[in-house]
């Protein structure tokens, strides 16, 4: 069966495929395009299997749009849905489930860049990355996976903690840094339930990723994996307080992320004459290169930062006190420790928990917010970095519709002025917020006055510059 369209006239601006339009999030990610101050630039399509939901999302829309319906597991009708746009935003989770790497495919063979919420290591490293970031890389194709709250507070702040540094000494390097989320009023939805079941269903060895899992073999990192903590304690001269911190679940997934930035501004990927895939190590401050239309590679110019081969790099869940951490730390490794563990547990849990599909009530995510302050260091010489992201509404359902917006625009949209995109944008692959969008996601975000975003070095009052 072909997709089933309904047309609402031409489209000769930049169109967006949503995928999964029909889901709980969507509501809000739908909403916030169609009253987008940029609308008049760009045009989206809501793509879903059913298309009478499909038309029930559209008739909330301040403006009728077209819906495609699709069968994702029919490669050819993905096929075409891919040709219809020029970047696809994915909510269909969970992704290893709902047929993402065939829209995945399909973008990286025909060099439409693509953006989801995914928070699937395992399943990132082990599916996608290894087939299709050479595929991208060779049409251009920009594939964005965590482009929500997962991880885009994460991979910037150490981004712009970076470009802080090298703005005040362009020769230094952060060589630690620490996250901390303080998240307030957040909800729990199906959609996070049933990806959270994807992965207690599998066997161990589908499930579990290193923290440099979406590096190169051929770059082996230089520093072992930061060890968990039940409780983390930080001084920070700085700040002039100490902060405390539990553990936080999404941290083994955010720093993969954030590692693939560290590794992508560090190696070159080039495509040889022969098709050979090498990598090349230790890339020069300010440079990179891309693809030409012949068979070599141009150097350009590059204002983006290159991180340090050893970076110590840890988040953790703010709280108030010591002992707040402590037993917050202890009460996620009883849940979640039952949760995973049993079976029969895990079905009696399931009765209490919100069906997929399902959510807390508008209302009462918009009451939810979160900030993630980064303190960042580098040794030679001694110097402190802090950077705030502050986010309005619920971070899992309403904020991150936001950062994936915004993502996708930054790529298809021109970049506000005083910014571009990086370099790696221009060439493709599998890549991250900071080094696909990079300063023009910021600048986005800051625009949207729903995400605050702020950098400056912490030394002597006289000394303070901000970003």
């Amino acid at each position: 069966m072909p997709p089933t369209t309904r047309s609402h006239g031409s489209r000769p601006k930049p169109t967006l495929l949503i995928c999964g339009a029909t889901s709980f999030t969507a509501r809000v990610l739908l909403t916030y395009l169609d009253t987008h101050p940029d609308s008049d630039s760009f045009e989206f399509i809501l793509v879903g299997r059913n298309a009478s939901k499909l038309d029930e999302a559209n008739a909330a829309l301040r403006t009728k749009r077209e819906t495609l319906v699709v069968r994702l597991e029919e490669e050819e009708e993905v096929e075409r849905m891919v040709q219809r746009g020029d970047v696809v935003l994915n909510l269909a989770g969970p992704f290893r489930w709902y047929h993402a790497e065939t829209i995945i495919r399909q973008c990286a063979q025909q060099g439409k860049h693509y953006v989801d919420v995914c928070g699937e290591g395992a399943w990132l490293a082990k599916h996608i990355l290894p087939n299709y970031d050479f595929t991208a890389s060779k049409t251009g194709a920009v594939i964005v996976p965590s482009c929500g709250f997962d991880s885009v507070p994460s991979d910037l702040t150490l981004y712009l903690a970076h470009k802080t540094l090298r703005s005040w000494l362009p020769g230094a390097s952060i060589s630690s840094s620490i996250s901390f989320f303080d998240i307030r009023n957040a909800s729990f939805s199906g959609g996070s339930l049933a990806s959270m079941l994807s992965i207690a269903d599998l066997p161990r060895e589908q499930t579990r990723v290193g923290e440099y899992g979406l590096t190169s073999p051929l770059c082996p990192p230089k520093r072992p994996s930061t060890p968990a903590r039940f409780v983390w304690t930080f001084t920070s001269p700085g700040l002039g307080q100490t902060l405390y911190g539990a553990f936080f679940l999404m941290w083994p997934f955010n720093r993969i992320i954030v590692r693939r930035t560290q590794y992508l501004s560090r190696c070159l990927e080039a495509r040889l004459p022969s098709g050979d895939l090498t990598t090349a190590d230790g890339v020069p401050a300010e440079s990179i290169s891309v693809p030409t239309q012949g068979k070599g590679m141009t150097a350009i110019h590059s204002p983006e930062p290159v991180y340090a081969e050893e970076i110590e790099y840890a988040e953790t869940w703010q709280k108030g006190s010591y002992l707040s951490a402590l037993l917050f730390s202890l009460a996620q490794v009883v849940f979640f420790g039952v949760f995973f563990g049993s079976r029969v547990l895990r079905k009696i849990i399931l009765r209490f928990l919100p069906q997929q599909g399902t959510g807390a009530p508008l209302e009462q995510m918009e009451k939810g917010w979160y900030r993630v302050t980064n303190i960042s260091r580098s040794d030679s010489p001694a110097v402190e970095i802090k950077t705030t992201f502050e986010g309005q509404g619920d971070p899992g359902y309403i904020n991150t519709c936001y950062l994936l917006a915004e993502s996708a625009l930054s790529l298809v949209l021109p970049p506000p002025e005083g910014t571009s995109l990086p370099p790696l944008s221009k060439r493709g692959g599998m890549l991250t917020p900071a080094t696909a969008m990079g300063s023009v996601l910021v600048e986005r975000l800051q625009r949207t006055g729903k995400v605050h975003i702020h950098s400056e070095i912490l030394t002597a009052p006289e000394d303070k510059k901000r970003v």
